[in-house]
């Protein structure tokens, strides 16, 4: 639990991101083409296809569908779209806690060295670990943050628009539950330990979160693979990936708490 001073240092790190205007844009930017454009695109040529497309049976294909020679077109349609929005759409999300999480932890601590306020910030009452915890929970707030409003801003767009253009709704299964309690933090978490590390040695924000998006490159390729039938993540995957994630953002946290020291911060 956070106290009085320890959510002051919070506040300020998200005052500071909300008035650096190029990292507010990638925070909102992103989040507005990866879950409203994007999944538009995806799903709403799926949902007006004519009877019978063979365009139909051929995405099918591409998403491990198979070729259902019995189900009817709206049947078809329907497998498609809930395999887009429940099963490649999650894989796509997760670059979403990574950037904002990213973003956050490069304004708070190496942001904190540009603006040339870390001495000051490291002569408050407070010890190093409750500094740095202080700092680990003002990114992960805004990461987490971004992550449920974007989903819920997604949610709403895929529902309504496939609903407007196929007459049907989809809907979140448990995948979406799992991506968004347990794999979406690890991943958060994972993004900041990242920039953590990298804040010793960067000598600027902008160059912290550049090391940090590393993180993207695995994520891109597993979305890439659920996208073309390679990869088959369902509940029982999602899970065992939030937890190896969960324990691999343990480690990179306690690692990287090792990094926040007085010497390496005033270097």
């Amino acid at each position: 639990m956070l106290n009085g001073m320890q959510m002051a240092i919070v506040g300020k790190d998200i005052r500071a991101i909300a008035s650096n205007s190029r990292m507010l844009a990638a925070v909102i930017a992103m989040p507005l083409v990866l879950t409203v454009i994007l999944p538009l695109v995806m799903m709403l040529p799926v949902s007006i296809a004519s009877p019978g497309s063979q365009a139909l049976r051929q995405f099918s294909g591409m998403l491990g569908a198979g070729a259902h020679g019995a189900m009817s077109t709206d049947d078809l349609r329907r497998a498609i779209l809930e395999l887009i929005f429940n099963r490649v759409m999650p894989m796509i999300f997760l670059v979403l806690p990574v950037v904002a999480s990213g973003v956050m932890a490069a304004g708070s601590f190496v942001g904190e060295k540009d603006r040339g306020t870390m001495e000051t910030l490291l002569y408050c009452p407070l010890s190093l670990g409750k500094i740095f915890a202080a700092k680990i929970m003002a990114s992960f707030f805004v990461g987490f943050g971004v992550a449920v409003a974007s989903f819920a801003a997604m949610a709403l767009a895929v529902m309504v628009g496939v609903s407007a253009a196929a007459g049907f709704r989809i809907a979140p299964d448990a995948n979406w539950l799992v991506v968004m309690l347990l794999v979406s933090p690890s991943m958060s978490l994972i993004a900041i330990g990242l920039v953590v590390r990298a804040s010793a040695k960067a000598r600027s924000s902008e160059e912290a979160y550049a090391r940090s998006l590393l993180l993207v490159i695995p994520v891109a390729m597993l979305a890439l693979g659920q996208f073309h039938g390679f990869l088959a993540m369902d509940i029982r995957a999602f899970l065992a990936a939030g937890a190896a994630l969960a324990a691999a953002a343990a480690l990179m946290l306690r690692v990287s708490s090792r990094k926040f020291r007085h010497e390496a911060l005033l270097h």
